[in-house]
């Protein structure tokens, strides 16, 4: 292996030490797809050192180590200690005798290190620091090679702790810690005047000692700053396809390192989260976030990850952030700061300093909310709806426009007719008035959406979905005075953001309508109260709480029944039979969806049948009818395929049937199904909605069931990855693992699968409890996974523990006689007649007693 190919083994192990397994491989595929020599060399040392992770593979020999031996002189400098290991080089505390007594911090480059290519960037880091003298960064004494060859940068030893840990210790106010952290941006705007950008920026590079009784914080560690000035040659040391720097201060552009395009404002973005651990304790993106997705998703990670206003953060006990709290007030600052756009940044770090001193001297800072173009391409890059989808939602709005805009005309008309009417001229005036002036609200909000999606403002790509959002933030800052207004455009809002996922923001739009609505006498008013109250009980499903859906769609019916609108009941008992599906009671779930399929408002509606017909059939599958049920799942997706086929309704009518297949054992049609649709969903809402994720692990868990081997694992790896990026709730990541634990059965590997599962069981459990419904869906369909994949044996545990938690919580009581069959069939695969026909006995018993209290 020659010295450059070595040396980028080194670099990319010290990338790799900071990952996990499956983001290694990811990494290595994505990095090394140049080189599948050195990525094959790379793997066979990771297997090497499994469990020994790869320290032994980029520490300095046990000779430089602080358990080995030190040396005792490094040129004119007598070492005293081992302070630090890292890529590059050791770091030792030092003294100096002559000419002159002082103490320093003595960087040594690892000898196996000494390639041309590091030989230079030490080189590097030592003329950046030669640059610089400031008193908030730590200065250059000396730099050479010592006698026995050895480079080294002696640097002025900063005897104090990283700057967050000094606050926590000292308890320094938020006055002293935004006084100090002024220091630290003058230190890192110095260098950038100097040319250098930094590139690593965190607490532990920025030590604080105390000088005249006062803190004096100090940038410490140039080791990957960047040399920006013209008259330097050697620009850039980084290799291609290298992260350098630390990922959770580091800026999203930083992060993509095939196109580095970093300059000061990724600085100023570390200093922004370092202020914002400074502030709260906590980092703006969680270190798990990052550390549960591969090393290739991180930049989008960075880049589309919603940070919490400092001041709503929660301080945890024992937290090192500010005593009582943030104030609203710094929230634009901190968050401008650690902006994911480098446009919405602070331009320098001075600029920061600026702002931070007005805020502390009582004056207007010029950090703002971010704008609305700025919210709205931060929308469109997590939610890359097709042009399609986005018409539809477009035409639905603009139509909605147009309603309102005859709404208009009939109340111009309506007050003609009052001031035509001698007889209760007022009264008909002032309700025309009431009406006009609302309809005219609406209009113009409604004017002023269309308005900002215009090409020459938000550029050619921005559709009209991508707006929503924006409004929504607008919306929720300065809402309408009037009530019925603030429903109506809430609504309007709402229904859209749904279908993208953004279920935290319809919850914000509709929840506080529900009570000002209820005191308006007015029909719309019932309804826009009805409809609101069933979007929050499908947002709660979606966030899996069955208990909160369950009452919320109960709200809504009796808000129906009061309405008296046929449409709103028939609404309302869909969801309610959805709910009875859920929780496992399947037959009030299908007497509920067949008394709708018969009714009038079916028959007048397509699509309201379509819905309820799908949802039939998916009662009728759990309740064990697969053949019965796929009809009707079939003829539901059908119409609905027809009618509205990019719609979000039909891809989850498209994941219903291709689940009742493959319940069915019918795995070809499965998988065609799972494939259509995952392709259809992807491009209409983009492959990172939570929608299109859990359908890519339907559709490998199929294909693992047809046969299709190992290469269906690490597609639903890297889509639970995504889940957990995004914030899916713990109970779906759970069942899409048992899927997991379900393909690993089929690929032969069933020591792995136990393990998965068993895993999964316990993460759930720990955030629960032991027999939590939750929990008794999970062990149900891992043990019902293996029955059916060959292994009845390993699911009977599953299956009893699932049978016993049904006994004793009645939450999970309905799922007793699903639970009880399951068991039948295992026993039955293990030809044990006599368990079989026992737990037959059971599954009919219970089944009856469930029946019983419903029959008249």
């Amino acid at each position: 292996m020659d010295d450059k190919r070595r040396e980028r083994m080194k670099e990319t192990l010290l990338v790799l030490e900071s990952l996990n397994p499956l983001q290694q491989q990811a990494w290595i595929n994505e990095r090394l797809a140049d080189d599948p020599a050195l990525a094959k060399e790379v793997r066979r040392l990771l297997e090497v050192h499994v469990g020994d992770e790869l320290t032994p593979l980029i520490q300095p020999p046990p000779s430089l180590t602080s358990s080995g031996l030190l040396p005792t002189r490094i040129g004119p400098f007598v070492i005293e200690s081992l302070i630090a290991q890292g890529g590059m080089g050791n770091v030792y505390r030092a003294h100096q005798e002559v000419p002159v007594r002082r103490r320093a911090a003595v960087k040594v480059l690892r000898g196996e290190l000494h390639s041309p290519q590091l030989f230079e960037r030490f080189e590097d880091e030592r003329h950046a620091i030669a640059r610089m003298e400031h008193r908030n960064v730590a200065r250059l004494l000396d730099a050479g090679t010592s006698q026995d060859g050895q480079s080294y940068i002696a640097m002025e030893l900063v005897d104090g702790p990283p700057i967050t840990d000094y606050a926590a210790l000292h308890n320094l106010s938020l006055r002293q810690r935004l006084e100090l952290f002024v220091q630290v941006c003058r230190g890192v705007q110095h260098a950038h005047n100097r040319g250098i950008l930094h590139r690593d920026l965190k607490p532990s590079n920025i030590l604080v000692s105390d000088e005249d009784a006062q803190p004096v914080p100090k940038v410490i560690d140039f080791g990957v700053a960047k040399l920006l000035s013209a008259g330097f040659a050697r620009a850039d040391r980084t290799l291609a396809g290298q992260l350098v720097g630390t990922l959770t201060y580091m800026s999203p552009e930083q992060a993509d390192a095939a196109r580095p395009d970093a300059d000061v404002r990724s600085d100023v973005y570390a200093l922004g989260v370092i202020l914002y651990e400074l502030l709260t304790g906590q980092l703006p993106v969680p270190t798990s976030a990052l550390r549960e997705v591969a090393a290739i998703e991180v930049e989008r990670v960075l880049r589309t990850y919603r940070h919490v206003p400092p001041s709503q953060a929660r301080m945890q006990p024992g937290s090192s952030g500010v005593a009582g709290g943030v104030p609203v007030e710094l929230d634009c600052l901190v968050l401008k700061a650690c902006s994911p756009d480098p446009i919405q940044r602070y331009e320098s770090a001075s600029e920061l300093a600026a702002d931070i001193e007005r805020y502390l001297a009582g004056r207007t800072i010029i950090a703002r909310p971010p704008s609305t173009t700025y919210r709205v391409q931060k929308f469109v890059q997590r939610n890359r709806l097709m042009v399609g989808a986005a018409a539809l939602t477009s035409i639905a709005l603009i139509a909605g426009l147009a309603g309102t805009a005859l709404s208009y005309r009939d109340a111009l008309a309506a007050r003609t007719r009052a001031e035509e009417s001698l007889r209760d001229a007022d009264i008909a005036r002032a309700a025309a008035d009431l009406s006009l002036t609302r309809s005219e609200e609406v209009t113009k909000y409604l004017r002023e959406l269309l308005m900002r999606v215009h090409p020459a403002r938000l550029g050619p790509r921005a559709t009209f979905e991508q707006l929503l959002n924006v409004a929504a933030l607008d919306f929720l800052a300065a809402p309408p005075n009037d009530h019925l207004v603030r429903g109506e455009i809430a609504y309007s809002l709402a229904e859209p953001l749904y279908l993208t996922g953004d279920y935290d923001a319809v919850e914000k739009l509709l929840e506080p309508q529900i009570e000002p609505l209820g005191n308006i006498d007015a029909l719309r008013a019932r309804e826009l109260r009805t409809l609101s109250m069933i979007r929050l009980g499908y947002v709660a499903s979606r966030q899996s709480k069955p208990e909160e859906a369950e009452k919320r769609f109960a709200r809504a019916a009796k808000f129906a029944d009061a309405s008296a609108s046929p449409v709103l009941i028939y609404q309302t008992t869909g969801a309610l039979a959805q709910t009875y599906s859920t929780r496992g009671d399947y037959d009030k779930a299908i007497e509920l969806l067949q008394s709708m399929i018969a009714s009038e408002v079916a028959q007048k509606d397509e699509l309201l049948r379509a819905s309820a017909l799908s949802n039939l059939g998916v009662a009728l599958g759990r309740k064990g009818d697969y053949k019965e049920g796929i009809k009707y799942s079939r003829e539901g997706y059908d119409i609905r395929v027809r009618r509205t086929p990019t719609d979000a309704t039909t891809f989850n009518m498209g994941w219903q049937l291709g689940i009742a297949y493959m319940e069915n054992s019918m795995l070809n049609e499965a998988v065609d199904v799972f494939d259509s649709n995952y392709k259809a969903s992807a491009a209409a809402i983009g492959e990172d909605h939570v929608d299109v994720v859990a359908g890519a692990v339907m559709l490998n868990y199929a294909k693992a069931r047809r046969g299709d081997g190992p290469s269906t694992i690490e597609p639903i790896q890297l889509a639970i990855a995504k889940q957990r990026a995004s914030g899916v709730p713990l109970a779906q990541i759970t069942y899409n693992r048992m899927y997991l634990a379900g393909a690993m059965l089929y690929a032969d590997q069933r020591d792995a699968s136990l393990a998965e599962a068993d895993a999964a069981l316990a993460e759930l459990v720990a955030t629960s409890s032991e027999c939590d419904q939750q929990v008794v869906r999970a062990l149900l369909q891992v043990g019902s996974m293996y029955s059916v994949g060959g292994a009845p044996a390993e699911s009977l545990p599953y299956l009893l523990r699932a049978y016993e938690c049904c006994k004793t919580n009645p939450q999970a009581a309905p799922m007793t006689p699903r639970v009880a069959g399951a068991i039948r069939w295992s026993y039955k695969r293990l030809d044990d007649a006599a368990n079989a026909d026992k737990w037959q006995s059971i599954a009919e018993r219970e089944s009856d007693a469930q029946a019983a209290p419903s029959r008249p």
